[in-house]
């Protein structure tokens, strides 16, 4: 089942072409990585995806519906962002934070009820956040800060995840247990992951999009995608492969 899809996508900014003509098919249970250079527009494509930025050619679909036949509540139910920063201009507490990703669930006429508190509870436990319920998000570290962030999407509960730099700000221990939790949750959905960390990647996405710079892309499973002489090109450095000690491939720069 395709729940993402690009048609001929073809998005700008400034003068950085981003993609040219990308065709994308983004099944269940699918998990893509992102990557590029600094600067080629990974968070400006997702943005396009997520129905934010107007793309120069092309469509988006989710579930084969233009995102333009969309209601803006419906798609919130199928597709959520997790942006690169987070940013508090009105004071809130950490569950209020996390209850935000109930909105798209909850009607204009009546505030969120016991359920509602229920799901955004359950995903603060999963960040082990619940003890930080009450605490203004403001004064959070920023690693504190992303995983209620990710709390928030998770709250939210939508078919496809558009993950910008997920990891920013955790430590190495948050890395992984954030990531096998959104890898959990994507098992029936789809999740896009922009990253620089390309054994992240490997470790947790089945296939990745490579944006190389003025509009040239490739993409495809991380077994072909991700080899030493196509990242080489990607990074414009030169890459060495090794091996962990249960044989799983990583990627060091030379």
């Amino acid at each position: 089942m395709t729940l993402l899809e690009t048609r001929n996508l073809t998005v700008d900014i400034a003068d950085v072409h981003i993609c040219r003509a990308l065709n994308l098919s983004v099944g269940r249970g699918e998990r893509w990585a992102l990557l590029g250079r600094n600067g080629v527009g990974k968070t400006t494509l997702l943005h396009a995806m997520a129905g934010l930025n107007r793309p120069v050619g092309g469509e988006v679909l989710v579930q084969d519906r233009p995102l333009a036949r969309w209601g803006r509540r419906r798609l919130a139910q199928q597709l959520g962002l997790l942006p690169q920063d987070n940013q508090d201009p009105f004071p809130a507490t950490v569950l209020e934070t996390a209850l935000m990703g109930r909105h798209p669930h909850v009607s204009p006429w009546r505030w969120e009820d016991e359920d509602d508190q229920r799901i955004a509870l359950d995903a603060l436990a999963e960040l082990d956040l619940r003890e930080m319920t009450h605490r203004d998000v403001g004064t959070l570290s920023g690693g504190e800060r992303r995983r209620v962030a990710v709390a928030t999407l998770l709250t939210q509960n939508p078919r496809v995840m558009l993950l910008d730099e997920p990891s920013n700000h955790l430590d190495v221990h948050h890395q992984i247990d954030v990531l096998e939790r959104l890898d959990r949750h994507a098992a029936d959905g789809a999740m896009i992951l922009a990253t620089h960390d390309v054994n992240l990647a490997l470790r947790f996405c089945t296939h990745a999009l490579l944006l190389f710079g003025d509009g040239e892309s490739c993409h495809g499973p991380v077994e072909t995608m991700l080899e030493r002489e196509v990242l080489a090109t990607l990074y414009r450095h030169p890459m060495q492969e090794a091996r962990t000690e249960d044989g799983r491939r990583i990627f060091v720069p030379a």
